[in-house]
């Protein structure tokens, strides 16, 4: 029973650090975006960002 409960541990240690991880980027991308729109209110410069 002991190896269930680690590797379950373990499972979860490494699941909720991307879902961390995927949610901080995402909020990352988010900023930069409303950054690059609100400097310099440009559709093209907006529409670059958001395909890189």
């Amino acid at each position: 029973m002991k190896k269930i409960s680690t590797w379950r541990k373990t499972f979860f240690t490494i699941y909720l650090g991307q879902a961390f991880s995927l949610l901080s980027s995402s909020a990352v991308q988010f900023s930069i975006i409303w950054w690059i729109t609100m400097e310099t209110g440009s559709a093209l410069a907006l529409t670059i960002a958001s395909v890189v």
